[in-house]
């Protein structure tokens, strides 16, 4: 049996993030303002969900852009598994 840990982020600005190892993640737009992931734009509610295999872990860069005005709010759920 292995390990699973979930870690929760808010953003509300433009930024870039790594998967830092993770094997899963998960976008999901709670804000007013259409946000985009490395060219996905999400509108509000929508969510992008990026998996591995249980022997795969994500390293990509993931860049998270604002394209509309309005409340910012990106949450992002990353799950790692020992």
């Amino acid at each position: 049996m292995r390990n699973v840990k979930f870690i929760f982020f808010t953003y509300a600005e433009n930024i870039q993030i790594s998967g830092d190892n993770n094997n899963a993640i998960d976008f999901i737009n709670k804000g007013v303002a259409d946000v985009s992931i490395n060219g996905v734009t999400l509108t509000t509610n929508q969510s992008l969900s990026l998996s591995c295999h249980l022997d795969e872990l994500d390293n990509s860069n993931y860049q998270i852009t604002f394209t509309a005005p309005g409340v910012q709010l990106l949450n992002v759920i990353k799950k790692f598994i020992d």
